[in-house]
């Protein structure tokens, strides 16, 4: 069967009510959930999902190691708690959740949602990943002179994946992302990843708190997009 085909078959599987339940007990109680979740987020019930979603994210973050098959998942859980999210109205966080979902698997571009209703429609209006085109670029060695790059303020040191560190998944991650007019990160797109998607959610999540005087063109603040390199070292 050719990728996409199967890409699509796997997501017609995960996102459907009668997925079948893993032999491990833990998987098969992220099963469990997961098919319960899917029925609130159709009848529309948000606050219930996100509280399950974010249980099994938490609880994934500290179990899942490196895999194709652990991607997937996490990348199922995270779709969970965007759609939850939009649901609530909180499209900021929604999107964040999505992004890092289609960063670990972006075959999930090409789900149909629409039965998720206007959450499921607000995160398939936002799939490009890429920033804009007429936003300032900052490239080592080639800033020009009226152009200050941003500045970093606070910086949020990511937690260390228990499951990922234990699998000896270690090294550096790339994140390309748009620091705003107003020193947020937003739109990160994995440039460089390791093997474990829970170290790229744990990137992701500490840099969202991150906070940066923007940068400058022309003495004004802009937009700006902006490599981030941040490393996982097992001591």
């Amino acid at each position: 069967m050719p990728l996409s085909m199967r890409v699509l078959a796997l997501l017609a599987l995960l996102f459907s009510a009668s997925v079948a339940s893993a032999a491990d007990p833990v998987s098969e109680s992220w099963q469990k959930k997961t098919r319960a979740n899917i029925q609130r987020l159709e009848r529309g019930e948000h606050a219930a999902a996100l509280k399950v979603a974010n249980g099994v994210v938490r609880d994934m973050f500290y179990r899942l190691g490196p895999g194709t098959t652990e991607t997937q998942s996490f990348s199922i859980a995270l779709t969970h708690k965007a759609l939850a999210l939009a649901g609530l109205g909180r499209k900021d966080e929604a999107l964040w959740n999505w992004h890092i979902a289609l960063n670990l698997y972006p075959g999930l571009a090409k789900t149909d949602l629409s039965k998720f209703g206007e959450a499921g429609k607000l995160l398939l209006a936002n799939t490009e990943l890429r920033k804009r085109d007429d936003v300032q670029r900052i490239v080592e060695g080639q800033t020009p002179a009226n152009v200050t790059a941003p500045v970093l303020k606070k910086r949020v040191t990511p937690t260390y994946p228990e499951a990922a560190w234990q699998f000896g998944v270690s090294g550096i991650t790339v994140v390309e992302v748009l620091v705003d007019r107003d020193g947020n990160i937003r739109s990160p797109l994995v440039l460089k990843a390791l093997p474990a998607p829970t170290i790229t959610y744990a990137t992701l999540e500490a840099l969202r708190q991150w906070k940066f005087e923007p940068g400058r063109l022309d003495g004004q603040p802009v937009d700006m997009v902006f490599n981030l390199t941040v490393n996982f070292t097992r001591r």
